[in-house]
């Protein structure tokens, strides 16, 4: 049923195209959390580079509840090189910081069907 079910929402593209590079994720809760945020919201792919932690990993595989076989994820070392790949298939780059350089969510604007890399970086480490 899960597959099924699954398969049916996956054929219903959302509008725009949403991606994640994960980079230096190092929590595999945090990761099997990711592959659960995916799966509920049709993300088309996740990026993982750097020190991050992806599957197979049974910590991931536990609080994912098993969704980490549905979507399609990749690893690479180095996240320029999914940045620029992506660049060149007209992704807007878009990554979540909080500094003095930041801007509010609220102002973003989006058009429809827009592609989309959502950059997100490691967890707060102190």
């Amino acid at each position: 049923m899960r597959q099924l079910l699954h398969n049916e929402i996956k054929n219903q593209k959302p509008n725009a195209q949403l991606s994640i590079l994960a980079n230096n994720m190092h929590s595999p809760f945090n990761v099997g959390s990711l592959f659960r945020l995916a799966d509920n919201l049709g993300i088309e792919k996740l990026y993982f580079s750097g020190n991050s932690v992806y599957p197979p990993n049974r910590k991931i595989a536990k609080t994912s509840r098993a969704t980490e076989q549905f979507i399609d994820f990749e690893y690479v070392e180095n996240p320029i090189d999914i940045i620029k790949k992506l660049r060149e298939e007209s992704y807007k780059i878009i990554s979540l910081e909080y500094c003095d350089e930041s801007k509010e969510i609220e102002q973003l604007i989006l058009n429809k069907n827009e592609k989309i890399l959502l950059i997100i970086g490691e967890e707060n480490r102190e």
